[in-house]
């Protein structure tokens, strides 16, 4: 069986090769001279007048160039925007004034010259004082007099009235002032001897007398302000007056 597939090949292989050779007929290329010469064939060669050529096809129409799709542009990055700056808090309301605290001081048993003392002191603050003055009298005597005339004369003439009850013991006020043209009938240091004297004297015929306390006046000096200012008053009168006294009151 090898051996026929062997000789069977064998022969389809010099069939092949005597095909190519031409052993088998047809005509056999004269190789390159005869391929030369039927190229150059002279009497097939025409001469046309140019106006009688035939008119040349035009040219096919370019196609149209279809532009190839670009990428979208790239966005431009753009700088960073500032951040806005946070608003400003607002600004706080001005504050409502706070009222200063006020205080009282009162100043007790003052005499007429610690009271003028006191007030000039009041004077020397930058905001006013409120100052409330009340004054007392404190008797120390008890005087029985009868009050200002209208001058000289109409004293004198009171006088002799009254030494004509048997009185002696009197006399003119001449000093200028209030009591100026009054007549004494004397001082006692209470006021029931006085006023024994006073109806002796009416027992005998006197009219007109009557009887003054006399003695200090005694005052009573309130001061309100700031507490602070205050609190310096009291301290700086503290250490001018000695035994001051001094109590709280209303504001």
């Amino acid at each position: 069986m090898a051996r026929v597939v062997f000789f069977a090949l064998l022969l389809l292989n010099l069939l092949a090769l005597g095909g190519l050779a031409g052993w088998l007929g047809g005509s056999r290329s004269g190789g390159e001279p005869e391929r030369l010469t039927n190229q150059l064939r002279p009497e097939a060669i025409q001469l046309v007048a140019l106006d009688r050529l035939p008119p040349e096809a035009p040219e096919p129409a370019p196609e149209p160039v279809v532009p190839e799709p670009s990428e979208p542009p790239q966005p431009v990055p753009q700088p960073p925007e500032l951040a806005a700056p946070p608003p400003e808090p607002p600004a706080p309301e001005a504050a409502a004034a706070v009222p200063v605290p006020r205080a009282c001081i009162r100043f007790v048993e003052l005499t007429e010259a610690m009271t003028d003392e006191l007030t000039s002191m009041t004077k020397a603050f930058d905001e006013p004082l409120e100052l409330a003055d009340s004054a007392v009298l404190r008797p120390t005597s008890y005087w029985v007099h009868v009050p200002p005339l209208d001058g000289r004369r109409e004293a004198d003439r009171k006088v002799q009235e009254i030494r004509a009850q048997g009185v002696r013991d009197l006399f003119i006020l001449q000093e200028e002032g209030p009591f100026q043209f009054a007549i004494s009938l004397g001082l006692f240091k209470t006021e029931s001897s006085a006023q024994l004297h006073l109806r002796r004297l009416e027992a005998r015929g006197v009219t007109g007398g009557t009887i003054t306390a006399r003695g200090n006046m005694i005052h009573r000096l309130e001061v309100r302000g700031p507490v602070d200012a205050l609190a310096t008053l009291a301290s700086d009168t503290a250490a001018r007056f000695e035994g001051l006294e001094r109590e709280p009151c209303e504001p």
